[in-house]
């Protein structure tokens, strides 16, 4: 059964109050929003989202949210998922991007071991942010990039796998590029070696790298 929803599902800001920091969001099923599951904005810092089902239910049914499954706006330092067991978000099927992070103020934001899969849009959209760590993600089936740098600054994008399943060896294209880079300096993607960094870039409807 498909939940009501809300306008947005979480929503955590700053304002005339001061920046909302050090929260956390953690095992919730964020779904069926008339607008973005989760909104971090105006200035909030050190947030943690992880361990969310973020527009599927719990038996990873599609109920997307109807815009951004993860939306951050000028905000700094807040982690999406992390490295730790039971600390990944599946984030799918929402009516953008599974992740946008947006703004010259968004600095240093970490997307971190998450499922972001068949999202309308990209599966990581970033405009105009700083600084932004994209490690140990798997970025599948997604309708336009996996991963998409547009106006961002010192980007390292690491150890994740984009357009296979999580054993790397069926193709789940995204729909364009594996990894769409405009006007972006200062952009790392991989590492050392493949063991230490290296994404495995396959499968993808268009180019890997552009």
């Amino acid at each position: 059964e498909k939940p009501l929803g809300n306008q947005d599902g979480v929503v955590i800001t700053g304002g005339s109050q001061g920046a909302a920091s050090k929260n956390t969001v953690r095992f919730n099923i964020i779904a069926g929003n008339r607008n973005a599951g989760v909104i971090i904005q105006a200035g909030a810092f050190d947030n943690v989202v992880d361990d969310n089902f973020i527009g599927v239910n719990a038996a990873s049914e599609p109920i997307g949210n109807g815009g951004d499954g993860v939306f951050i706006h000028n905000a700094s330092n807040n982690t999406i998922g992390g490295l730790d067991e039971g600390s990944d978000n599946l984030i799918a099927n929402n009516t953008k991007s599974g992740v946008r992070i947006e703004g010259n103020q968004s600095i240093g934001n970490k997307i971190i071991g998450n499922g972001i899969s068949e999202n309308t849009l990209a599966g990581v959209f970033t405009v105009e942010s700083s600084q932004t760590l994209i490690d140990h993600n798997r970025i599948e089936g997604n309708g336009e990039s996996g991963i998409f740098l547009g106006g961002s600054t010192g980007t390292i994008v690491t150890s994740n796998l984009i357009g296979t399943d999580i054993d790397g060896l069926e193709a789940r294209p995204n729909k364009q590029a594996g990894i769409l880079v405009v006007s972006s300096p200062g952009t790392i993607i991989g590492g050392d070696s493949f063991e230490e960094g290296g994404n495995l870039i396959s499968g993808n409807t268009l180019m890997g790298i552009l």
